[in-house]
């Protein structure tokens, strides 16, 4: 791939944005929690379908269809569902090749490299990136990740609506109860330990709990004290 730093430098090289307009999306993504890409999008700075064509003609990537492929649910598994919404992208595939871990994830925006290096480091996998729309990822992002935590049960009473207390909007076709999800499995249990430690420290970070420089001094207080147990 071109040694583009990051999505704002191709844009501004390749003369669709200027650096203030890069400097005020990334404002917007920090305020919001989310990727740049996003915040381009938010604030119609770059169009959809032509940020795609740029990104597959300068990278070379491949682009999916989000409808067709077929969605690994252990990749799935293998990062946060938050994760995968805030950064617009979609774990789809692993893989060995090689001797290697390979996880394809499917992006909206291949340089975001922060993401890339947090996939890699949480999973030990090295990312094999593909291209889809944001607006596209945002859906499929959430349909796959329901499907992994969630599955559809029929509801067993067939009693009337009216008897359980239950409005009629509840019933579907011909009276048949509707079908409901209920959680099949909790996203905190099937992800690694250092996958929900590493969240968890995000998260506290993100809502300005936890500050990272006070994060490093702690981290850097436990490393002395396991070298002077050792």
């Amino acid at each position: 791939m071109p040694a583009h730093r990051s999505l704002g430098d191709l844009l501004v090289a390749e003369g669709l944005l200027d650096q203030a307009g890069v400097e005020s999306a990334a404002r917007t993504a920090r305020r919001l929690g989310v990727a740049l890409v996003t915040a381009l999008l938010e604030e119609r700075l770059v169009e959809p379908g032509e940020l795609l064509d740029l990104l597959r003609d300068r990278l070379k990537l491949p682009d999916v269809d989000l409808d067709r492929v077929i969605v690994e649910p252990d990749a799935v598994r293998a990062l946060p569902f938050a994760f995968a919404e805030q950064h617009a992208l979609l774990p789809v595939a692993l893989e060995r090749r090689g001797g290697r871990s390979l996880m394809r994830v499917v992006m909206a925006d291949p340089l975001d490299q922060a993401a890339i290096d947090e996939i890699e480091f949480t999973t030990g996998c090295r990312v094999e990136p593909a291209l889809a729309l944001a607006t596209d990822l945002a859906a499929a992002v959430q349909r796959h990740y329901r499907a992994v935590v969630t599955r559809v049960m029929q509801r067993q009473d067939a009693s009337p609506p009216e008897r359980r207390g239950r409005p009629a909007a509840d019933v579907g076709p011909a009276g048949a109860p509707a079908p409901r999800t209920e959680p099949a499995h909790r996203l905190e249990d099937v992800a690694p330990a250092e996958l929900r430690v590493r969240a968890l420290l995000n998260a506290l970070i993100r809502r300005g709990v936890l500050a990272e420089d006070e994060y490093v001094e702690e981290l850097r207080e436990l490393l002395k004290q396991g070298a002077r147990e050792d």
